[in-house]
């Protein structure tokens, strides 16, 4: 099997908004769920659906509008929140997970993914949410940058998320939610009692 690493950029802490207990406790124990990019665009909860996930929007020199969407493979997303202020005023629910070092656990998945029987392609990347979709930049936009903000750019309407994401690519499937299911408990992750 392939070895996979983990590549991007990561802070040293970020947070995970649950609205169940359990939930966040099975995050804890390792069992963490990735949803595919493009659930978002058709969930029918209005204060999670994004019709722009998985397309990138940018103006250059005031007339040239710039558009791309992701191929055929399949992206799967893991949300976080890069402050615990915008965690605590989530309104994606109560309980909070504080994970430390978020590298270590983007390393752990992408080690569990280079064992699937399924191809996985390049690992977990750690991507911090650009909030510029359809805003105007100075400098022309490159293949790689639109390639990368089709996964990485929001509308300015979700500024208060704050997100962080983890992703990954996996050969194309058409299931909606992937469990990753490690040995052991994550380490250097609690559950906050605010």
């Amino acid at each position: 099997m392939k070895s996979l690493k983990a590549h991007g950029e990561y802070p040293k802490v970020i947070y995970r908004v649950f609205d169940k207990y359990e939930y966040a406790k099975d995050f804890i124990n390792g069992k963490i769920r990735f949803s595919k990019l493009s659930y978002y665009t058709e969930i029918e909860d209005t204060t999670r659906k994004d019709v722009t996930e998985g397309e990138s929007h940018i103006i250059y020199d005031e007339t040239k509008h710039y558009h791309s969407r992701f191929a055929s493979n399949s992206f799967y997303i893991l949300c976080f929140h890069k402050t615990l202020e915008t965690a605590q005023q989530s309104k994606f629910g109560k309980y909070i997970v504080e994970i430390n070092e978020p590298k270590e656990l983007a390393i752990k998945i992408s080690n569990y993914l280079s064992i699937q029987p399924d191809k996985h392609f390049g690992g977990i990347e750690g991507v911090y949410i650009d909030y510029s979709f359809g805003k105007k930049i100075s400098k022309k936009p490159t293949s790689e940058l639109m390639a990368k903000l089709t996964y990485s750019q929001k509308p300015p309407i979700f500024l208060e998320e704050n997100e962080f994401r983890f992703i990954f690519i996996k050969e194309h499937s058409e299931i909606q939610h992937l469990f990753i299911v490690l040995e052991s408990e994550i380490h250097d992750c609690k559950i906050l009692n605010l």
